[in-house]
């Protein structure tokens, strides 16, 4: 059974090497802003996806301290949402996420 696999932070260091490892895969890429309830919802619904690698991010220790609201927007809240999101559609088959503390 093949179902639609999404990425979050496919542009990122892991994201990149996800997709370049694994290119028999057809990642559906996630290009938004994933603080957005209403992108979250829509890529998640309109491309039916089933299985997703959530690994948007901001990581580097000396951005997050730099840029604390940004940091907190985009690995906090983002991952709330999608989540959140993921809950309410009930239909996710897997999800891969990784936490990765930076301060």
């Amino acid at each position: 059974m093949k179902f639609n696999c999404g990425i979050t932070g496919h542009a990122g260091v892991l994201g990149s090497k996800l997709i370049k490892k694994n290119n028999t895969i057809k990642f559906i890429k996630f290009y938004w802003d994933i603080a957005n309830k209403k992108h979250v919802k829509d890529w998640l619904v309109k491309r039916n996806i089933k299985i997703i690698f959530h690994l948007a991010a901001i990581v580097p220790a000396q951005i997050v301290k730099k840029e604390p609201k940004k940091a907190n927007k985009i690995n906090y809240l983002g991952t709330k949402i999608l989540i959140d999101e993921l809950i309410k559609l009930k239909k996710i088959k897997w999800f891969f996420f990784i936490y990765i503390p930076c301060i």
